[in-house]
């Protein structure tokens, strides 16, 4: 998860930057491809940092939060866009790509592999 905001706070950033059309068209491709892989990685994620009963709470969060940005995200990012500029939109969703990563950051401990607290086939074997 943290690679992957990683990835998408530079492809994004960095798409300021770009004049080529075909350049943008692959940052495009990168930024999308880190983003549609947040969502079934953090709900897999869930499965394994949570306890059993806690996963309807996580997962109303989590959907509460979807939810909310997919509700706002596009209003907020078409004021910048229409108040500002696109590059100050496109620095506000790097922003909130950098959030992420700095969440992700925050809470990497959460993170069955680096908590080291289990070894990673007993989390598999637990899973099967």
């Amino acid at each position: 998860m943290r690679r992957l905001a990683v990835i998408g706070v530079v492809t994004v950033f960095g798409f300021i930057f770009l004049d080529s059309y075909v350049a943008m068209a692959g940052a495009i491709f990168v930024a999308g491809a880190t983003l549609a892989c947040i969502s079934p990685l953090s709900l897999a994620l869930q499965g394994i940092v949570l306890e059993p009963k806690d996963l309807s709470r996580a997962n109303g969060m989590y959907n509460a939060f979807y939810a909310a940005g997919m509700l706002l995200g596009p209003r907020i990012s078409s004021f910048l866009f229409a108040r500002y500029s696109g590059a100050v939109m496109l620095a506000h969703i790097a922003a909130l790509w950098a959030l992420f990563a700095l969440f992700a950051l925050v809470y990497r401990a959460d993170d069955p592999r680096a908590a080291q607290s289990e070894p990673l086939s007993r989390v598999r074997s637990n899973l099967a």
